[in-house]
This record gives structure tokens, C-alpha cells and sequence, in this order.
């Protein structure tokens, strides 16, 4: 496999444990706190542990794409939200299957804007993985949770748009420093607002799991930012259903929560998907470098 594959891959998996780690924070936070405060000290942390490379190295965060990291951060600031509520109200496995909207909504943005190489089996394994999805949150459309699942897809086509900018960004040569400070200095700058007409000021406890909120942030973009820079996002975008199996063991250890039927049918078409994906992208990269 070429190397740049194999990395890609590598990180787009470490961003799916991280993604979880953090789901897991935010949600325990959220029985404590408002969901804006968490999000705010999240990215006010994240910020925060930048500071010192900041003072000390200016040029590495030295931008030329001011205008287009704040359209990040306000892109990001109103995914996260809805997509917080959704944590907190939401099964983690459940929240996680949603999530698995993110791929489809890339993989047709990528081909729009980025004008990348999809293909008709990368697009038939997004689509039927998204069928899972739907397959596994359909026992939710309805009632008090209808709204939150509502919501939690729309997020996930913020962040889809989100990824698409970041690897315009990554195609216009922006370093990895300033993407992710800026990224965590709008957003913060972004949910001050709200957070602080709904203030609670944490304890010690709540406090230093906010600190690993920030610094688990900003690992997962980091990993998310140095997956985009090996390959095509549209193939590394089913990788990311992996995230289920990391759920599910935080879901059933943390809170004691047994993912439902519904969806582990959903996971059913899911897994599959990603199995058959995967082999294809081996079987081009192999036939690729047979041609070379």
C-alpha cells in the first residue's frame, strides 16, 4: 500500500478514538453544566495550550487566510452546538451512528468543490452506510428525541463543509499551526457570547476535565488535519464508521448503555460497506503501483 495511504489511515482511525473520547467528556460535563459552557471552555483551553508557541514562534502562525479560519470557526461554533445537545440527550452509540452522515455529505462536496475522484463504488458505499445510519436512528425520528436527531444532522452537514474547507485550506499550502489555533480562537471568540448568558462557573473537578476537553480538541483536529494532507478525503471518509465499535465500549464501561436492535442493524449495512471499501482502495493502490 502506498505510505501516504497506510498514514492517512492511520490518523483518520486515532481522530475516530479521540472523537470518542471527547463525545464521552462532553456528555458526562453536560449532566453538570449548560452545553454552551462546555463548549466555550473547551475551545477557550484548546486556545489557551497554544499560547506559548504562539509568543514564542509568530511565523509558524502567521495566516494569510484570516477571513476563511473565521468562517471555520463560525461554521464550527454552529455545528458543535446542536451536535452538543445531541450528546447529552442522545445514546453515545446513537449519536455516533448519526455522525456516519458526515461521509456522504464529503464525498459529494468533495467531487463539487475539490473536484476530487469519487467513483461509483465510493459513492455506493457512502450511500448504503448512510442507509445504516438512517436504519439506525429511525426509532428515534419521532417524539421528544425527534428534534435532537434533527438537529444532530444538520450539524453533521456543518461538518462536512468544515472538512471540505479545511482541505481547501491544506490545497492553498496553510500550515497545520495556524489551522488548528485559529480554528479554536474563532470558535471560542464565536460562543462567548452565549455561554455567557448562560454562565456557570466549573469546579476543580469539572475544571480539569475541561482542560482535557480542550486538549483532546486539539488532537482530533490535528488528526483530522493530517489525514486530509495524505490522500482524497472521499476515501478515507468510510473509515470513519469505526467510530461505532469505540462508542459502544465508552457507551456499555461509562454509562451503562447497551446499544438498541435498530441500531445494530444499521451498524449491519455499516460495517460491511467499510469492509468492501477498504479492499477496493488496496486493490487501486496495488494496481497502481503495478502500473508504475
Amino acid at each position: 500500500m502506498n505510505p501516504r495511504t497506510l498514514s492517512g489511515m492511520f490518523w483518520i482511525l486515532l481522530a475516530c478514538l479521540l472523537s470518542c473520547f471527547n463525545d464521552v467528556m462532553c456528555k458526562s460535563l453536560g449532566g453538570h453544566l449548560h452545553a454552551i459552557n462546555v463548549l466555550f471552555f473547551r475551545f477557550l483551553f484548546s486556545t489557551l495550550l497554544f499560547l506559548p508557541w504562539v509568543i514564542t514562534q509568530r511565523k509558524t502562525f502567521y495566516t494569510k487566510h484570516l477571513g476563511i479560519h473565521a468562517l471555520r470557526g463560525l461554521l464550527f461554533s454552529c455545528a458543535m452546538l446542536p451536535w452538543c445537545y445531541g450528546i447529552i440527550a442522545l445514546p453515545l452509540p446513537l449519536i455516533t451512528t448519526i455522525s456516519f452522515a458526515v461521509p456522504l455529505f464529503v464525498t459529494l462536496l468533495a467531487q463539487i468543490f475539490l473536484r476530487e475522484s469519487v467513483g461509483f463504488r465510493r459513492m455506493g458505499a457512502v450511500v448504503i452506510g448512510f442507509i445504516g445510519v438512517m436504519v439506525g436512528s429511525g426509532a428515534y425520528y419521532t417524539g421528544e428525541h425527534g428534534l435532537f436527531v434533527g438537529l444532530a444532522l444538520l450539524a453533521t452537514f456543518m461538518f462536512a463543509v468544515l472538512d471540505v474547507v479545511n482541505k481547501k485550506l491544506l490545497i492553498l499550502h496553510e500550515g497545520f499551526a495556524p489551522m488548528m489555533f485559529f480554528s479554536s480562537l474563532w470558535t471560542m471568540l464565536f460562543t462567548f457570547p452565549l455561554a455567557w448568558m448562560h454562565w456557570q462557573t466549573p469546579n476543580t473537578t469539572e475544571l480539569g476535565w475541561l482542560i482535557l476537553l480542550g486538549i483532546g480538541a486539539n488532537g482530533l483536529l490535528g488528526c483530522l488535519l493530517k489525514a486530509s494532507s495524505c490522500c482524497d478525503l472521499s476515501a478515507l471518509q468510510p473509515l470513519r464508521y469505526t467510530e461505532f465499535i469505540f462508542s459502544c465500549v465508552f457507551s456499555i464501561l461509562i454509562f451503562h448503555e447497551q446499544p438498541t436492535f435498530q441500531v445494530l442493524c444499521g451498524l449491519a449495512f455499516i460495517v460491511p460497506t467499510t469492509l468492501y471499501l477498504g479492499h477496493h482502495e488496496l486493490r487501486l493502490e496495488k494496481n497502481k503501483l503495478q502500473s508504475l
